[in-house]
């Protein structure tokens, strides 16, 4: 019997990926998107038009799924209404988190004060207590909340990269090496930062992995690469990539300029322990790192963000002037 699978979004960056995944699986899918972005989906796959807000609008389509997946949940009291809703109606619910939840996150932001947690954070890491800068429009650790009650499965993602990255994490970096920089400015406090990161489709990867397993029902799982590489390291990883031979120059934050003065306290890393989803799911990379990057480059030189963010070149040449003199 083909699994039957109701997704909540899924047209975005990440959510082709899975779709295309349960589908070589064998399962039956139906997807509800606002139909703002389109997406190449495998045939068979049927789509609905709404918002989450009126899923009783499309009970009759959505029936009693094997599955729930929502991709895209951000407030406390839209992760309610949903869970509330769907609880008596599907078998199994899987919500998308991120690990911005982790209490690190708020003290690299700054706010909420403390010394540096130790990394890496398994799942059971103290987590945030306060909202983000954004309130409650963004609100992961709330979502969590609610959908732990209905015993959903839980993942926490990392800053994820590839073709199709609306933010273009890779651009600022690769900007300055495709526009002939020599060096890129780097202020110390950042060069041994880390932060988790995983490329697209190998979250994909996870996220089908997690739907997949019933014992999953009820867990939390951290995604991220094995390797949680420093900023100088992740500079040098899409250097590599891009065929950049240029250096970094790593300055104290107080001697830069105001404008590229860390906004953010770097001590605190974001680091994830994914022991739990590579022993209970059998999770593992299904790209390469290098081929990662090869692609994500490829695809931000094809499609650069419109209109190109401002650059500080003509203060990164001070700083650069003043440590050659």
């Amino acid at each position: 019997m083909r699994l039957r699978v109701f997704i909540l979004g899924g047209t975005g960056f990440t959510g082709p990926h899975v779709v295309r995944r349960l589908a070589d699986a064998g399962c039956e899918i139906t997807l509800l998107h606002r139909g703002e972005t389109q997406a190449d989906l495998p045939g068979g796959v049927r789509e609905l038009s709404g918002t989450r807000c009126r899923l009783e609008d499309h009970a009759a389509a959505i029936g009693t799924p094997d599955l729930f997946i929502d991709m895209i949940p951000y407030r406390r009291d839209e992760a309610r209404a949903t869970a509330a809703w769907i609880e008596p109606r599907a078998k199994r619910v899987l919500a998308l988190s991120s690990a911005d939840v982790y209490l690190s996150y708020g003290r690299l932001w700054g706010t909420e004060p403390g010394d540096p947690v130790p990394v890496p954070h398994a799942e059971d890491a103290p987590l945030r207590a306060k909202l983000s800068a954004s309130g409650e429009a963004y609100d992961k650790t709330g979502v969590e909340e609610e959908y732990a009650r209905i015993g959903a499965t839980i993942l926490r993602l990392p800053g994820i990269y590839g073709p199709r990255d609306r933010q273009h994490r890779l651009h600022s970096y690769l900007q300055r090496m495709d526009d002939g920089r020599p060096s890129i400015v780097l202020s110390a406090e950042s060069a041994g930062f880390r932060f988790a990161r995983a490329y697209v489709e190998d979250v994909a990867h996870a996220i089908a992995l997690a739907a997949l397993a019933p014992r999953a029902r009820g867990r939390c799982y951290n995604v991220s690469e094995p390797a949680t590489l420093t900023e100088r390291e992740w500079i040098a990883a899409i250097a590599a990539a891009a065929g950049w031979d240029g250096t970094v120059v790593e300055v104290p934050g107080g001697d830069l300029p105001e404008p590229l003065r860390p906004k953010v306290d770097y001590r605190h890393d974001l680091v994830l322990d994914t022991t739990r989803i590579r022993d209970e799911l059998g999770y593992a990379e299904t790209m390469p790192p290098s081929e990662a990057l090869r692609r994500t480059v490829a695809w931000e030189r094809a499609h650069p963000p419109d209109p190109l963010p401002e650059t500080n070149y003509d203060l990164e040449d001070e700083v650069l002037s003043r440590r050659s003199g």
